[in-house]
């Protein structure tokens, strides 16, 4: 259901074996540091950021830089160096700053060309009050750089912690 019906509405179309549920975000971020972060990894994170993705990460003790944050959401005018970075560009945490289309295509062009794998997390993406959302980064990633993390638990209950990480089979 979360393949064929919950991606398809946000652009993101993926196998089976790209999709792994969980326990909601937090586990996802709590996964992804597991397996991709160690004391050599460069992770960038939005300033103000989302807490628990930070205290997911820092456990793994990769080094964190700070990404600033403006109104368009994530600024990409002087990030230093990194492996990943990690972006809630649909509904920012905790501005609720929407990165704009212009800056979502700049931030792919520039993960590809500084070899940086983008960590989207689709939070609130549908939960607007106007107009219509923006694609996710996801959708628009045409060389396999975003993992995509989503969650049930804003859209359908709190009590439901239900999540999912979409990536390429091997990871």
């Amino acid at each position: 259901q979360i393949r064929t019906r919950l991606l398809p509405k946000r652009g993101v179309f993926a196998l089976k074996a790209e999709v792994l549920v969980t326990l909601g975000a937090q586990h996802a971020y709590y996964l992804l540091a597991e397996t991709l972060f160690d004391t050599h990894s460069r992770v960038g994170l939005e300033e103000p950021g989302h807490p628990h993705a930070r205290n997911s990460f820092a456990m793994r003790n990769p080094a964190l830089a700070r990404i600033e944050v403006d109104d368009e959401g994530v600024r990409l005018d002087a990030l230093p160096p990194l492996d990943y970075l990690f972006v809630t560009p649909s509904h920012q945490s905790p501005t609720t700053a929407t990165l704009s289309l212009a800056r979502r295509q700049r931030l792919l062009q520039l993960a590809e060309a500084h070899d940086v794998v983008i960590i989207e997390d689709d939070y609130e993406a549908e939960n607007l009050y106007e107009g219509a959302p923006m694609p996710a980064l996801k959708s628009l990633d045409k060389s396999g750089r975003v993992i995509y993390i989503g969650s049930l638990s804003k859209s359908l209950s709190p009590a439901l912690r239900l999540g999912y990480i979409v990536a390429p089979r091997p990871l």
